[in-house]
């Protein structure tokens, strides 16, 4: 049937709507997954921008607080450090000094979870015993007060973290296959990392991003070591040096991987080992999942 004898049929303009309906369809189609995956690779990149900030403001001693910290330090080996809040001037260190953060990396969550440490500036707490170099000389504190847990964001879930004690090998390589938390054999997963200072003095330890020195340690993730930031902490508070259940600075390397909330999509980001940095390239977005 036609209007007035010209125009296009009932049957004309419907075929006409569904094609443009359906060209609609697919262009949100398209649009939305790219939007995803931009949103992926943001997340990614500004995660690793993250992990750069601790590691400079390790390196720098800066610690960012709105509050004042004091410390009371017990001689002994290691000494122990408690954590005062209080004192006149802001970022007073009162005997104390930042060494570090535990960074908790819990699979599946969307979060991340970041809790400073500081330690004894010298030696049993002693300045005629002079500046601590190890982690035995200044024990450790976490300031659990200044503990924050922040996003990932767009979705982003954290899909595992792994790290390789193979020397001289290819360790990323077979992570970029789909479900690269399910590779098991040399990797070993964790769900935390702590960045640590290597103290002022001290040649040992790990290059870690732009050659800044920080030491990087992790532990196997057993039912016997479960890895919460307050084990973490425990174990590092009641050491004479770097603890047994502790690898530092594996030569195959820390792998996060991160899961796409909107896409088929996955990122490893890689920290310390062969090459002593992380990378969140736009090469180490893979598709498929994380485990």
């Amino acid at each position: 049937m036609k209007i007035g004898g010209s125009g296009y049929t009932i049957i004309e303009v419907m075929i006409v709507l569904a094609i443009s309906g359906a060209l609609l369809i697919g262009a949100a189609a398209i649009i939305g997954g790219k939007q995803g995956t931009t949103q992926f690779q943001v997340s990614s990149r500004d995660f690793n921008d993250v992990l750069n900030s601790i590691s400079n403001n390790i390196s720098n001693g800066y610690f960012s607080t709105v509050k004042t910290w004091s410390c009371s330090v017990t001689t002994g080996s290691p000494p122990t450090v408690t954590p005062i809040q209080g004192g006149t001037t802001q970022g007073s260190n009162g005997q104390c000094m930042f060494i570090g953060q535990v960074v908790q990396l819990t699979p599946s969550s969307p979060n991340y979870t970041v809790t400073p440490l500081i330690g004894a500036q010298y030696k049993g707490g002693s300045a005629s015993n002079g500046f601590s170099v190890t982690l035995s000389d200044s024990g450790a504190a976490a300031i659990t007060q200044e503990t924050a847990t922040a996003p990932i964001g767009n979705g982003v879930t954290i899909g595992c973290v792994l790290y390789n004690t193979t020397s001289g090998a290819d360790t990323i390589t077979p992570l970029k296959s789909n479900r690269p938390c399910d590779v098991g054999g040399q990797y070993v997963a964790s769900n935390a990392i702590v960045f640590l200072t290597t103290y002022q003095g001290s040649s040992v330890g790990g290059t870690y991003g732009n050659n800044r020195q920080i030491n990087l340690l992790v532990a196997a993730n057993t039912s016997t070591n479960a890895l919460s930031t307050n084990s973490y902490i425990q174990n590092i508070d009641t050491t004479t040096g770097i603890p047994a259940a502790f690898v530092q600075n594996p030569p195959g390397g820390i792998y996060i991987c991160l899961q796409s909330a909107s896409s088929d999509q996955y990122a490893l980001l890689e920290i310390g080992g062969a090459n002593s940095q992380t990378t969140t390239q736009s090469s180490t977005i893979y598709t498929g999942s994380c485990s």
